[in-house]
């Protein structure tokens, strides 16, 4: 999915130090349950041409922002994926 930075160690001037940037790798490989709080878990959101809609409820997404976001990469419909999962990089 496309959209702003909406994870945890998002800034609100969108700047992290190095610093922060070092402590968050070094925990988030070390440790999977910081690892799983920092960045969270993708959520399968389109199964088979399919709305998973609990999925969408989850992640606080409407069916208009996934239509958005799949008319910016080029997909007419929702039946033409087979499957699209949410993704929480940070970026």
């Amino acid at each position: 999915m496309t959209g702003p930075d909406t994870s945890l160690m998002a800034e609100p001037c969108g700047h992290r130090s190095a610093w922060d940037e070092l402590c968050v790798g070094e925990l988030s490989g070390v440790n999977r349950r910081f690892r799983r709080i920092v960045q969270g878990s993708p959520s399968l959101l389109i199964h088979d041409g399919q709305l998973v809609m609990d999925h969408l409820k989850r992640e606080h997404l409407t069916v208009d922002e996934v239509m958005r976001a799949l008319r910016e990469h080029g997909i007419g419909c929702v039946a033409e994926v087979a499957i699209e999962f949410s993704k929480w990089t940070g970026h």
